[in-house]
């Protein structure tokens, strides 16, 4: 959830009145938005100046059906947010067929790209809005998110390159959370799989520091939503939000810093 100041809020609808673009997921930073619009390109307006700064399209790629390349079809964008580096700040941005992009927000330049990041086929690389933090300790925020291979990557935000990678097990296409819970300065990771694993990872190495299957039989063994957490219960511990299949909303609580307690805390029924 993005929030805005309702100045900032009317110059969003203003760009949608006068630009006739779609406004898709936008940020704000300097006084410039980005957005997706309609044509799937990143496009930054100035929201002082009132006029479109740059837009940028991620190109084409092959698309293929049961391995046979049937079209070659624009590539879209998954994800993206703004980093800051050395006081320069940068839009860092996936896209459906796996690549990695880093621009420099004033002018659009592209000074990064990674073709392909993992996966094959039609949907390669991150598949799920990505969580962004310092994971490394460079001063320049990191990318941690699902892949298609089933594993979780922590990417650096300055190069791209995999500053450690985790193996579920099984697939995994939503977001995952994070919370410094072993107080050790770096947040650690918090992801649960289609088969309704939570894996809970040192943010700093990517060990595991705990599983625990979270009833997928109450579940259908799908979860469809990105790890919630938070005190939601008031007594101090942290708590696990999930949503899994049938619509089941389940709430978790950890017993300790580390350790899940495996018992469901309540289920509303949707």
């Amino acid at each position: 959830m993005d929030i805005y100041d309702l100045n900032t809020l009317d110059l969003v609808h203003e760009v949608k009145r006068h630009s006739q673009v779609r406004v898709d997921h936008p940020r704000i930073k300097d006084s410039i938005l980005i957005f997706e619009n309609k044509e799937n390109e990143l496009q930054a307006y100035d929201l002082s100046r009132k006029k479109i700064l740059w837009n940028f399209n991620a190109g084409k790629q092959a698309g293929y059906y049961l391995g046979i390349k049937i079209a070659t079809v624009d590539d879209i964008f998954g994800d993206y947010a703004i980093i800051q580096q050395n006081g320069e700040s940068y839009i860092v941005a996936t896209t459906f067929f796996g690549c990695l992009f880093k621009l420099r927000l004033r002018d659009g330049q592209v000074v990064l790209k990674k073709e392909r990041f993992r996966g094959t086929g039609n949907n390669a690389g991150l598949i799920a809005n990505f969580a962004l933090s310092d994971m490394d300790g460079d001063g320049v925020q990191d990318l941690v998110g699902p892949s298609v291979d089933y594993n979780i990557y922590c990417i650096s935000g300055k190069d791209f390159s995999v500053i450690w990678e985790y193996d579920t097990g099984f697939e995994n296409q939503m977001p995952c959370s994070l919370a410094d819970i072993n107080m050790d300065g770096v947040p650690d990771v918090f992801a649960v799989n289609d088969e309704m694993k939570l894996s809970i990872l040192d943010g700093r190495s990517g060990k595991l520091l705990h599983e625990a299957v979270l009833q997928k039989g109450i579940t259908n063994g799908h979860n469809q939503s990105e790890v919630l957490l938070g005190d939601y219960t008031g007594n101090g511990r942290l708590d696990v939000i999930v949503i899994g299949g049938w619509n089941m909303l389940k709430v978790y609580e950890l017993e300790s810093v580390v350790i899940p307690k495996n018992e469901i805390v309540w289920i509303p029924e949707w």
